[in-house]
């Protein structure tokens, strides 16, 4: 789910096989105003966040440690988007605004070894 058009309400959105689908005007069901978009590859884990601080959410993907997120919105892989290398093959990546500043930032969850 994410704000996707930044009218302030969350909408569905489905991340399959590299595609992220969303559902625009937020009705809950594919229409003529949704979006399909290739951002990533298959095995990608997807991740969501307003990354950038302009109220829309941008989308994003984590692989095996290296995040490459879509800091300039235009749901599309380029040289402006934002890699980051953090984490391992076997953490879980998570957003929040760890910091109270209005922007989302990564994150990890790591399971303890017993």
């Amino acid at each position: 789910a994410g704000d996707w058009n930044g009218d302030g309400i969350r909408s569905v959105g489905i991340f399959r096989n590299a595609k992220w689908h969303f559902d625009m005007d937020g009705d809950g069901r594919w229409s003529d105003g949704d979006q399909v978009t290739r951002f990533g590859q298959e095995g990608d884990i997807p991740v969501v966040g307003d990354f950038n601080g302009d109220g829309i959410e941008e989308i994003g993907i984590y692989r095996a440690g290296r995040w490459i997120i879509d800091t300039n919105g235009n749901r599309e892989i380029d040289p402006a988007d934002r890699e980051i290398n953090l984490g391992t093959a076997a953490d879980k990546p998570v957003v929040g605004d760890w910091n109270g500043d209005g922007t989302d930032e990564p994150g990890l969850y790591r399971e303890e070894a017993a």
